[in-house]
C-alpha cells in the first residue's frame, strides 16, 4: 500500500508541477514525458519534439544530474525556441556521499539552464546505504544552499522524494522543507 501511495504521490507531484495557470496557449491538460531514450523517436531534438507533439505530449522533464544533461537541455532549448512545447523541469540526483562542492557547482549551472526555460528544479538526495547516513544538519545545509541559489535565479526548487533516496515520501520531506524555509 505504501508503494502505491508513493507512486500516486509522485505522479501527482509531476502532473501538478506541469500545470501553469499563466499560459493560456497551453493545452487544458498538459502531458509531459521523462527524457528516457527519446533517440528512438528521431535523431535530433527537433524531430523528437515533433514526434512527441504528434502523440499528445506538450513538454518534457530532463535528467540533469551529469554535465551531458546540460548539453541535452541546451539542444532542446534551441529546438524549442518559440514552440509551445516546454521543458517542464530538470532533476538532479545529488549524492551526499560524493564531492558536495563539485555537485553544488553543477547545481548552479543547472539552475541557470532551467531559468532559461522557466522550468522547475527537482532535487533528490541520495547516500549509499553502505556508508553512514548524512546528518540532518548536512541535509538541511545542502537543501538550504540549493534553495537560496534557485530563489536568487527565480527558479522554483522542488524537493523530490524518490524510492531509495534519503526522503522516500512527501511525509519524510515536509520536515526538511519546513526547516529550510525558516
Amino acid at each position: 500500500m505504501k508503494r502505491i501511495l508513493l507512486i500516486a504521490l509522485s505522479l501527482f507531484v509531476y502532473t501538478s508541477s506541469c500545470f501553469s495557470a499563466d499560459k493560456s496557449s497551453q493545452a487544458d491538460y498538459p502531458l509531459g514525458v521523462f527524457h528516457f531514450d527519446l533517440g528512438r523517436l528521431a535523431e535530433d531534438e527537433a524531430g523528437q519534439i515533433r514526434a512527441l507533439k504528434s502523440i499528445g505530449y506538450s513538454g518534457l522533464v530532463l535528467d540533469l544530474t551529469r554535465p551531458k544533461g546540460l548539453s541535452s537541455l541546451e539542444r532542446y532549448q534551441a529546438a524549442i525556441e518559440d514552440d509551445p512545447f516546454e521543458v517542464y523541469a530538470g532533476y538532479v540526483s545529488f549524492h551526499m556521499d560524493r564531492d558536495i562542492d563539485a555537485q553544488s557547482a553543477h547545481l548552479d549551472k543547472v539552475i541557470q539552464g532551467l531559468k532559461r526555460s522557466n522550468a522547475k528544479f527537482w532535487l533528490t538526495l541520495y547516500a549509499r546505504q553502505s556508508k553512514s547516513k548524512p546528518s540532518r544538519e548536512q541535509i538541511v545545509d545542502v537543501l538550504r544552499s540549493a534553495a537560496d541559489r534557485a530563489k536568487a535565479a527565480g527558479v522554483e526548487l522542488i524537493i523530490y522524494p524518490h524510492d531509495t533516496s534519503l526522503m522516500e515520501s512527501a511525509e519524510e520531506a515536509i520536515p526538511y522543507l519546513e526547516e529550510v524555509q525558516n
